[in-house]
């Protein structure tokens, strides 16, 4: 069994998908022919642009509040122009050029004294992530469409991952990094979703398809669960349920008053 913090209480029972979102480090590769990296690049940033632009006309409420924010960022000029310079001084392929431009960027947001803005670092590492995918054809799990019962294991769950999240089929979440008041949390309370974070080098830890059964009050993760361990956090999820309908009938009759 593993043992992290609870941010959303509840019971949840599924299958493991991996979200290991780990940082792509694409080669320098020397090309003359700049103009063709930066079109490369471009055409990465505006497919991006498009595909956050067609999610926000999906969203409400906070999710569309946090996704417009994500996509003002990436509107903003000086998010290409370190990226462009690069792939003109050093002559080098769209991907490195992006890579490097970002990272500078990213390092600038963390150095920020404004808690928000250094916290903002996070989106345009996720935007580094999407851009270099594009650029380099690395296909992306579709988190718009998990299957069902699934426990989404990931090290942090970013800005745009969160907003795409197909909540219907999500029995719980699991992150190393992030808190109380993160975007995750908020998120998964709002839509009554159990979620443990602070699980370190949690992503290796579990293996894909592995059946996960997790508390989100306790924070305990049990590993392809016994059929005793089932029934016991099943009698939990009937009595947390029963205690949330109760607390909904109970405010329903006091508005009716």
């Amino acid at each position: 069994m593993l043992k992290g913090m609870g941010i959303s209480d509840g019971i949840g029972i599924g299958k493991a998908i991996i979200l290991k979102n780990e940082d792509i480090k694409p080669e320098k590769i020397r090309n003359d022919d700049t103009e063709q990296e930066e079109k490369i690049f471009f055409d990465a940033i505006q497919s991006i642009k498009y595909e956050t632009e067609e999610l926000i006309k999906k969203l409400d409420g906070t999710e569309k509040d946090i996704m417009e924010a994500y996509l003002a960022i990436l509107q903003d000029d000086t998010l290409v122009q370190e990226t462009v310079e690069i792939i003109k001084q050093e002559k080098c392929n769209a991907a490195y050029g992006a890579y490097i431009g970002f990272n500078k960027i990213i390092q600038m947001f963390e150095q920020m004294d404004d808690p928000y803005m250094a916290a903002r670092s996070s989106d345009i590492a996720d935007m580094k992530r999407k851009v270099l995918s594009k650029i380099l054809n690395i296909k992306e799990i579709n988190l718009s469409d998990l299957p069902p019962n699934t426990i989404l294991v990931v090290k942090e769950l970013s800005t745009s991952n969160t907003a795409k999240l197909d909540l219907k089929n999500i029995e719980g979440i699991i992150t190393e990094i992030g808190g109380e008041n993160s975007h995750t949390a908020i998120m998964a309370r709002t839509h009554r979703i159990p979620a443990i974070v602070g699980i370190k080098n949690v992503t290796n830890l579990i293996n894909e398809e592995d059946v996960i059964a997790i508390n989100g009050e306790t924070g305990e993760i049990y590993l392809n669960p016994t059929e005793e361990e089932k029934e016991k956090l099943e009698k939990i999820k009937e009595r947390l349920t029963k205690e949330k309908e109760e607390e909904f009938q109970k405010l329903r009759d006091k508005l009716k008053e």
